[in-house]
């Protein structure tokens, strides 16, 4: 049996997007939408029996008709090949209150092929290749794990909503999601679909998209070995966090969504489950819409920073296509002023995607006077002090400028006056 695993597609995300010219759709839709539509290509022409979709469709939980349009022609047209399709829901599919749809319910109603699973369950798919035993654990909320989880799952109402307590929930859940499976059919192929922060997991940039203090689930508890494979969405970079059976991964989102993920690889897995043979999974790499960092350091005693700026960016320019790019340039206040006018550095970014411009200027100290107020000594006082502390100047030129100044306090005929 031959199964993909993807995660956390965030339709919507728009940051660094432009409207397209033709359909008026954003840029950043179709990057995803394209990711998409290749993982769908590679299920057509590789006889796939069952697509698991790890939960966050959605970048927000009332996603537009235009997107839930988009992603319901691809969904379907894997329904329609004879592809199961297992919905797990994430937190970014899940409503606010109790009695509202997820995000993906509405999915449910478009193809027999197609299963959502809002609540944890544990059921049998049938697919070409035979039977697949696939138990869900979507994203726990706390506002309902009493109506969800507790109720069904013969949990004590009393348990509490803290992280300790939603790790318990989650340990007593699993451990009947695999007695289900076990009581289906212990000989078939069974994953666990679930959409959570397991521990030890590496962060991508999903910490601007993760609930703060949310619990981290122990490696230990998803280890149950009725499952051939633990499929996990909810972390952005892809890894594995556990190889021996069962195999614990995180698939990752399917394509970046900041610079958060520049240097990820993004894609999907490909699991290969045979019986009486060790499973197989490997990782199916997109070649995604990239993003790309110029840091660009400019000499301190440069006197044209706008020159070497277009420099670098030349000579980076083969990275630059097509990309979106962050170009970060340091510089100093006398720079920064020669710079007010970016007209150059835009149009040298032409060929980029889309670019943010980021200047970091190094502001010279501000020197204090050690253990006097300033209104406590004169201005002479003031300046003799202040060019003491000038290291690169010389002795002499120290004592012409204390000269100066004293010239130019005393009201004097000088050539400054």
């Amino acid at each position: 049996m031959k199964l993909i695993h993807f995660a956390d597609l965030h339709i919507g995300v728009d940051a660094y997007a432009k409207a397209e010219a033709q359909t008026g759709l954003d840029t950043r839709l179709r990057d995803l939408l394209s990711a998409l539509d290749r993982l769908c290509d590679y299920a057509a022409e590789n006889q796939v029996d069952a697509v698991l979709f790890a939960g966050d469709a959605y970048k927000n939980r009332d996603p537009s008709q235009t997107q839930q349009r988009e992603l319901a022609i691809r969904l379907i047209r894997l329904a329609k090949s004879g592809i199961a399709v297992v919905l797990v829901s994430g937190n970014h599919d899940m409503p606010y209150s109790r009695g509202r749809a997820t995000s993906q319910d509405i999915f449910a109603l478009t193809h027999p092929n197609i299963h959502v699973f809002s609540t944890p369950q544990c059921v049998s798919l049938p697919t070409r290749s035979g039977e697949l035993v696939v138990c869900a654990l979507p994203w726990l909320r706390r506002g309902n794990i009493a109506e969800n989880a507790l109720k069904k799952w013969g949990l004590p109402n009393t348990i509490g909503q803290t992280n300790q307590d939603v790790t318990k929930i989650t340990e007593h859940v699993v451990s009947k999601l695999a007695e289900e499976a076990t009581a289906k059919d212990p000989h078939q192929p069974t994953v666990l679909v679930a959409h959570l922060w397991a521990q030890e997991a590496k962060l991508g940039s999903e910490h601007s998209y993760c609930i703060a203090g949310e619990p981290i689930i122990p490696i230990s508890l998803l280890a149950n070995p009725t499952f051939h494979y633990v499929a996990l969405g909810h972390i952005h970079k892809m890894q594995i966090l556990r190889s021996d059976a069962p195999a614990i991964v995180y698939s990752g989102s399917l394509e970046r969504l900041d610079f958060g993920e520049e240097k990820d690889e993004k894609g999907f897995m490909v699991i290969d489950i045979e019986s009486s043979k060790p499973i197989n999974y490997h990782f199916v790499t997109l070649n995604g819409r990239r993003f790309f960092t110029l840091d660009i350091e400019v000499p301190t005693d440069s006197a044209d920073p706008m020159a070497h700026i277009l420099n670098q960016i030349d000579m980076h320019r083969p990275s630059i296509s097509d990309a979106i790019v962050r170009l970060i340039i340091k510089l100093n206040t006398v720079q920064a002023d020669l710079l007010k006018d970016q007209t150059f550095i835009r149009q040298a970014l032409n060929s980029a995607h889309n670019f943010v411009v980021v200047k970091q200027v190094t502001r010279p100290l501000t020197l204090r006077l050690p253990g006097q107020k300033a209104e406590e000594i004169t201005p002479i006082q003031a300046l003799g002090q202040y060019l003491r502390l000038q290291n690169d100047l010389s002795p002499q030129t120290k004592k012409q400028l204390l000269n100066l100044g004293q010239e130019l306090i005393n009201n004097t005929d000088s050539k400054f006056c």
